[in-house]
């Protein structure tokens, strides 16, 4: 299987990026091929070993977008899917009551461990519907892998609120109440307390009542390795020129895919990409955006599989309204392989004969008007607070399924629309009070025991007001 012939790609614009074959267990290729690979940490080494010891592959070399940007560590693609973690074992809850995410150890079962995340796990993955009570396993399987991030200190300080006991110190300060959530908190009791204070108010537990700090060890967020702007080095010649860029948010192949379609037409475009459709939104793209994007116009470009999948869309028109913010809403689009044509990829559908102008447009219309239609209803309001809430409405009817509902936390939402999280909380009410969306949840706040971050303590599910509904436009062809 020639995985560049089926895709389109041109034999010297592959040799040209630098992709490298490494055979199973060959660690020597992949330091050769990028010596980036050379210099991380011993954990991260051992994370590669065992992936390429699992199949044979390809090195895909990735290069900044811009010059004097730090190098970018190379992406391994098996060919065949491998294991990327150890399997995640767990139980979900009994559906008679009581929580069963955490069971006794099995040292039996290879790489059984227990996990905290029972419910989340069940929500994501699903498991055909069922509530599957057993003890049971997930593995993560991985088609393109990047070493792990480096891992860095997080120290925290709280109390955990008890009864009045010998141990208990009115005056010390509540700085997180973990009990807010008892899952959380009774994780937090058996993995950082030790296994013999797990009890529901052991007054003499270490913790109850005054206040002490913990350390644990988080993902580095300041070295993102995945999440880079790419750029083949023939595409980076093609910038100034360029009249058109496509944002590939599918991986090098598709874009390199891309690349060769444009350069054999030799159309007045360019490309770059992420590895991930959740990782559009690299570092360096605010300085790309203003010193290469310009006034050009830009096709986010995901695959024709975004109607199976509502991650992919809703991450691809949420790195559409942020472009939009700075270049414009008629410069940016999202456009994918038309559904009728089965082709799930830009790649496949182009290795089939078919043009890039082609691909067609997917946008969401939403109603105009959100500042008035909330002014409306906040007579007097700061013109400031109305506008701020607008945005947020914005963006949740942009995310909202056909049925106008939409999952997001505080962080996230205050992440895509630039705003802080404490102000998208107070407009999230504001717009519930309105009646602009409805929650299946209070928007109780609490200190999220995984993140450190404030955060609603129940994951709340919004459904927009029908007058308030996006709706999908007619697909046309970017090349009309």
């Amino acid at each position: 299987m020639n995985i560049f012939k089926e895709r389109g790609i041109d034999p010297e614009l592959r040799d040209a990026r630098g992709y490298a074959r490494w055979e199973r267990g060959d660690l020597d290729a992949i330091l050769d091929t990028d010596p980036g690979f050379r210099v991380v940490e011993p954990p991260q080494l051992s994370a590669i070993r065992h992936f390429i010891g699992q199949q044979p592959g390809w090195v895909i070399r990735r290069w900044p977008v811009m010059p004097g940007l730090e190098p970018i560590l190379a992406e391994l693609r098996p060919d065949d899917a491998v294991q990327s973690a150890a399997p995640e074992w767990h139980e979900h809850p009994n559906p008679a009551g009581g929580w069963r995410g955490h069971v006794d150890r099995k040292p039996e079962v290879p790489g059984f461990r227990t996990t905290a995340r029972g419910l989340r796990v069940f929500e994501a993955r699903g498991h055909g519907g069922e509530n599957v009570a057993e003890r049971h396993g997930h593995h993560d399987w991985a088609k393109y892998w990047h070493v792990p991030q480096p891992y860095q200190e997080r120290r925290w300080k709280h109390r955990h609120p008890a009864p009045p006991g010998p141990h208990s110190d009115p005056a010390a300060p509540l700085i997180t109440d973990v009990a807010d959530d008892q899952r959380a908190f009774t994780s937090h009791l058996r993995h950082i307390h030790s296994e013999r204070r797990r009890r529901e108010h052991p007054g003499w537990s270490d913790g109850f009542g005054y206040e002490h700090e913990h350390v644990d060890r988080v993902k580095d967020e300041t070295n993102p390795i995945a999440r880079r702007l790419d750029a083949h080095p023939w595409a980076r010649t093609r910038f100034s020129e360029a009249e058109v860029l496509f944002f590939g948010i599918e991986g090098c192949l598709k874009a390199d895919a891309m690349l060769s379609h444009i350069l054999r037409r030799d159309l007045p475009a360019s490309v770059f990409s992420v590895p991930a459709v959740a990782q559009w939104h690299a570092p360096e793209l605010e300085r790309f955006v203003a010193e290469v994007v310009g006034e050009r116009t830009v096709y986010v470009v995901p695959d024709a599989d975004w109607i199976e999948k509502p991650d992919v869309i809703r991450e691809a028109l949420t790195a559409r309204m942020w472009l939009a913010r700075r270049i414009g809403e008629d410069r940016v689009h999202v456009a994918a392989p038309p559904i009728s044509r089965g082709h799930k990829g830009v790649d496949d559908f182009l290795a089939a004969g078919n043009d890039i102008e082609e691909l067609v447009k997917i946008d969401k219309k939403l109603p105009s008007g959100y500042a008035e239609w909330i002014g409306g209803r906040r007579p007097g309001a700061y013109a400031n607070s109305v506008t701020t809430d607008a945005v947020v409405l914005r963006y949740l009817a942009m995310r909202a399924d056909n049925e106008g509902n939409v999952r997001a936390s505080r962080r996230s939402i205050a992440a895509a629309v630039e705003k802080p999280e404490r102000t998208v909380g107070d407009s999230i009410r504001r717009l519930v009070d309105i009646g602009a969306v409805t929650t299946d949840k209070p928007l109780k706040e609490g200190q999220d025991y995984w993140s450190g971050r404030t955060e609603w303590v129940e994951h709340p599910t919004f459904t927009i007001d029908p007058d308030l509904r996006g709706r999908w436009a007619e697909a046309q062809a970017i090349g009309r």
